[in-house]
């Protein structure tokens, strides 16, 4: 657990919160996996999905025996990735901005509620939301 307060109009405030956790498969240790492309397209899409799930990876290219051509891309990973959110105080408009990493799959949401509306029954659907329950959180 992270948080950053600031100054505004004279007084001292919450600019963020933010959490992290580890993804790790439900049973088990974390085990070796790969994945090759050889598609441009397929090539960004892979990058930014392990960059979003800040996944270690390495990278290895595949070249043709005796031509020694790029035939593609392997990425070599454990299936351990980390997750996190970050809420963000709009002060002036009573808002909170949610910013979630892979809470539900690789990729990076942003949602914002009213002030007003944080509860408990709607931090309950953000909590199963990051369980991989079925949430209404978004």
């Amino acid at each position: 657990m992270d948080f950053r307060k600031k100054i505004l109009r004279d007084k001292e405030v919450y600019d963020y919160i933010a959490m992290g956790w580890d993804i790790l498969p439900q049973s088990g240790a974390p085990v070796a996996g790969a994945v090759s492309v050889n598609f441009p397209p397929d090539l960004e899409r892979v990058q930014k999905r392990l960059a979003f799930g800040h996944v270690e990876h390495e990278r290895k290219d595949v070249r043709h025996p005796e031509k020694n051509t790029l035939q593609a891309i392997c990425f070599e990973y454990k299936t351990k990735a980390r997750g996190n959110i970050m809420v963000t105080a709009d002060h002036d408009n009573g808002h909170l901005q949610f910013r979630l990493a892979n809470a539900d799959g690789f990729g990076v949401v942003t949602t914002t509620w009213p002030a007003t509306r944080i509860e408990h029954s709607l931090m309950d659907e953000l909590a199963k939301l990051v369980v991989a329950q079925p949430s209404r959180f978004l």
